[in-house]
Protein backbone atom coordinates (compact mmCIF):
# COMPACT_ATOMS: atom_id res chain seq x y z
CA UNK A 1 0.00 0.00 0.00
CA UNK A 2 1.33 3.42 -0.90
CA UNK A 3 -0.13 6.24 1.18
CA UNK A 4 1.21 8.79 -1.26
CA UNK A 5 -0.87 7.34 -4.08
CA UNK A 6 -4.00 9.32 -4.68
CA UNK A 7 -7.18 9.41 -6.65
CA UNK A 8 -8.36 12.73 -8.01
CA UNK A 9 -12.05 13.55 -7.93
CA UNK A 10 -13.74 16.80 -8.80
CA UNK A 11 -17.18 16.21 -7.36
CA UNK A 12 -20.22 18.27 -6.61
CA UNK A 13 -20.83 18.97 -2.95
CA UNK A 14 -23.76 16.57 -2.64
CA UNK A 15 -21.49 13.55 -3.39
CA UNK A 16 -18.14 14.90 -2.16
CA UNK A 17 -18.22 13.34 1.33
CA UNK A 18 -19.06 9.93 -0.14
CA UNK A 19 -16.02 10.00 -2.43
CA UNK A 20 -13.77 11.31 0.32
CA UNK A 21 -14.81 8.50 2.65
CA UNK A 22 -14.23 5.89 -0.04
CA UNK A 23 -10.71 7.22 -0.79
CA UNK A 24 -9.80 7.40 2.92
CA UNK A 25 -10.88 3.79 3.45
CA UNK A 26 -8.62 2.80 0.52
CA UNK A 27 -5.70 4.38 2.41
CA UNK A 28 -5.46 7.45 0.16
CA UNK A 29 -4.44 10.94 1.23
CA UNK A 30 -7.21 13.41 0.39
CA UNK A 31 -7.10 17.11 -0.40
CA UNK A 32 -10.67 18.26 -0.86
CA UNK A 33 -12.30 21.37 -2.18
CA UNK A 34 -13.95 23.41 0.51
CA UNK A 35 -16.39 22.64 2.04
CA UNK A 36 -16.03 18.87 2.28
CA UNK A 37 -19.59 18.63 3.55
CA UNK A 38 -22.24 20.92 5.03
CA UNK A 39 -22.75 18.58 8.01
CA UNK A 40 -20.45 19.14 11.01
CA UNK A 41 -21.23 15.59 12.15
CA UNK A 42 -20.19 14.14 8.79
CA UNK A 43 -17.03 16.29 8.78
CA UNK A 44 -16.01 14.94 12.20
CA UNK A 45 -16.70 11.42 10.92
CA UNK A 46 -14.47 11.93 7.86
CA UNK A 47 -11.57 13.10 10.04
CA UNK A 48 -12.09 10.05 12.28
CA UNK A 49 -11.94 7.77 9.21
CA UNK A 50 -8.68 9.48 8.18
CA UNK A 51 -7.18 8.88 11.64
CA UNK A 52 -8.28 5.24 11.66
CA UNK A 53 -6.62 4.70 8.27
CA UNK A 54 -3.46 6.70 9.10
CA UNK A 55 -3.93 9.07 6.18
CA UNK A 56 -4.13 12.83 5.78
CA UNK A 57 -7.36 14.70 5.07
CA UNK A 58 -7.23 18.45 4.44
CA UNK A 59 -9.38 21.10 2.82
CA UNK A 60 -7.92 22.96 -0.11
CA UNK A 61 -8.27 26.53 1.07
CA UNK A 62 -5.60 28.33 -0.93
CA UNK A 63 -5.90 31.57 1.05
CA UNK A 64 -4.25 30.09 4.16
CA UNK A 65 -1.12 29.21 2.17
CA UNK A 66 -0.59 32.58 0.54
CA UNK A 67 2.51 34.21 1.99
CA UNK A 68 1.15 37.75 1.63
CA UNK A 69 -2.10 36.85 3.39
CA UNK A 70 -0.19 35.26 6.27
CA UNK A 71 2.02 38.36 6.47
CA UNK A 72 -1.12 40.50 6.57
CA UNK A 73 -2.53 38.42 9.44
CA UNK A 74 0.79 38.70 11.28
CA UNK A 75 0.94 42.48 10.76
CA UNK A 76 -2.64 42.98 11.90
CA UNK A 77 -2.09 40.80 14.97
CA UNK A 78 1.11 42.80 15.67
CA UNK A 79 -1.02 45.89 16.31
CA UNK A 80 -0.55 47.47 12.86
CA UNK A 81 -3.99 49.09 13.06
CA UNK A 82 -4.50 48.90 16.82
CA UNK A 83 -7.30 46.83 18.30
CA UNK A 84 -9.40 45.19 15.60
CA UNK A 85 -12.89 46.64 15.33
CA UNK A 86 -14.15 45.37 11.98
CA UNK A 87 -13.35 43.01 9.14
CA UNK A 88 -15.35 43.47 5.95
CA UNK A 89 -15.09 40.91 3.16
CA UNK A 90 -16.83 41.36 -0.17
CA UNK A 91 -16.53 38.60 -2.75
CA UNK A 92 -18.30 37.65 -5.96
CA UNK A 93 -18.73 34.06 -7.08
CA UNK A 94 -18.42 35.13 -10.69
CA UNK A 95 -14.80 36.27 -10.27
CA UNK A 96 -13.49 32.73 -9.96
CA UNK A 97 -12.35 30.96 -13.10
CA UNK A 98 -14.90 28.32 -13.95
CA UNK A 99 -17.30 29.73 -11.36
CA UNK A 100 -17.88 28.61 -7.80
CA UNK A 101 -20.86 27.62 -5.73
CA UNK A 102 -22.12 29.80 -2.91
CA UNK A 103 -20.76 27.32 -0.32
CA UNK A 104 -17.29 27.30 -1.88
CA UNK A 105 -17.21 31.10 -2.03
CA UNK A 106 -18.38 31.67 1.52
CA UNK A 107 -15.65 29.33 2.85
CA UNK A 108 -12.95 31.68 1.52
CA UNK A 109 -14.50 34.70 3.24
CA UNK A 110 -15.13 32.87 6.52
CA UNK A 111 -11.53 31.62 6.47
CA UNK A 112 -10.27 35.22 6.22
CA UNK A 113 -12.48 36.34 9.12
CA UNK A 114 -11.44 33.42 11.33
CA UNK A 115 -7.73 34.01 10.63
CA UNK A 116 -8.10 37.70 11.53
CA UNK A 117 -10.62 37.63 14.40
CA UNK A 118 -10.38 34.06 15.68
CA UNK A 119 -12.90 31.32 16.42
CA UNK A 120 -14.71 32.91 19.35
CA UNK A 121 -17.63 34.28 17.38
CA UNK A 122 -20.59 35.06 19.64
CA UNK A 123 -23.36 35.38 17.07
CA UNK A 124 -23.90 34.89 13.33
CA UNK A 125 -26.70 36.36 11.23
CA UNK A 126 -27.34 35.87 7.54
CA UNK A 127 -29.60 37.81 5.22
CA UNK A 128 -29.82 35.79 2.02
CA UNK A 129 -31.60 36.99 -1.10
CA UNK A 130 -32.73 34.34 -3.58
CA UNK A 131 -34.02 34.64 -7.12
CA UNK A 132 -37.35 33.21 -8.32
CA UNK A 133 -35.74 29.78 -8.85
CA UNK A 134 -34.57 29.74 -5.21
CA UNK A 135 -30.86 30.24 -5.96
CA UNK A 136 -28.70 32.59 -3.92
CA UNK A 137 -28.01 35.90 -5.65
CA UNK A 138 -26.78 37.90 -2.66
CA UNK A 139 -26.02 37.40 1.01
CA UNK A 140 -24.85 39.63 3.84
CA UNK A 141 -23.46 37.68 6.79
CA UNK A 142 -22.56 39.37 10.07
CA UNK A 143 -20.39 37.75 12.74
CA UNK A 144 -20.35 39.37 16.19
CA UNK A 145 -17.23 39.09 18.33
CA UNK A 146 -16.44 40.63 21.72
CA UNK A 147 -15.33 44.12 20.66
CA UNK A 148 -15.43 43.47 16.90
CA UNK A 149 -17.78 42.82 14.02
CA UNK A 150 -17.20 40.99 10.75
CA UNK A 151 -19.37 41.35 7.67
CA UNK A 152 -19.25 39.15 4.61
CA UNK A 153 -20.95 40.24 1.41
CA UNK A 154 -21.37 37.63 -1.33
CA UNK A 155 -22.90 38.10 -4.73
CA UNK A 156 -23.58 35.77 -7.62
CA UNK A 157 -25.33 37.56 -10.44
CA UNK A 158 -25.28 40.96 -8.73
CA UNK A 159 -22.37 43.39 -8.91
CA UNK A 160 -20.19 43.24 -5.78
CA UNK A 161 -17.14 45.45 -5.23
CA UNK A 162 -14.56 42.85 -4.14
CA UNK A 163 -12.45 44.01 -1.22
CA UNK A 164 -11.12 43.13 2.20
CA UNK A 165 -11.15 45.97 4.71
CA UNK A 166 -9.64 45.61 8.17
CA UNK A 167 -10.47 48.45 10.55
CA UNK A 168 -8.67 48.97 13.83
CA UNK A 169 -8.66 51.60 16.55
CA UNK A 170 -5.59 53.27 14.96
CA UNK A 171 -6.05 52.74 11.22
CA UNK A 172 -7.20 50.47 8.45
CA UNK A 173 -5.97 48.11 5.77
CA UNK A 174 -7.79 47.90 2.43
CA UNK A 175 -7.09 45.22 -0.15
CA UNK A 176 -9.18 45.85 -3.27
CA UNK A 177 -10.27 43.55 -6.07
CA UNK A 178 -9.34 39.86 -5.78
CA UNK A 179 -8.06 40.00 -2.19
CA UNK A 180 -8.16 36.18 -1.94
CA UNK A 181 -5.24 36.07 -4.43
CA UNK A 182 -3.07 38.56 -2.57
CA UNK A 183 0.51 38.12 -3.73
CA UNK A 184 2.26 41.26 -2.49
CA UNK A 185 1.72 43.84 0.21
CA UNK A 186 3.21 47.31 0.07
CA UNK A 187 3.29 49.56 3.08
CA UNK A 188 3.40 53.32 3.06
CA UNK A 189 5.40 55.28 5.65
CA UNK A 190 2.18 55.51 7.63
CA UNK A 191 0.67 52.10 8.44
CA UNK A 192 -2.76 53.78 8.43
CA UNK A 193 -2.78 53.65 4.62
CA UNK A 194 -1.63 50.19 3.62
CA UNK A 195 -2.68 48.88 0.21
CA UNK A 196 -1.75 45.87 -1.89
Amino acid sequence: RSSAASDVYKRQLNRRAEYIERALKKGKYVISDSPMTLSSEKLRYLFQVARENNVVLIERTTLVYLRAFNQLVWLVHSNLVGDLVSVKCAISQDDFEGGRTFNETVCTAICAVLKLLGKKCQDINTNAVRNQEGRFVYDMISMKYAGALATIEIGTTVDIENELVIIGSNGRVTIPNDWWNTCLLYTSPSPRDMRR
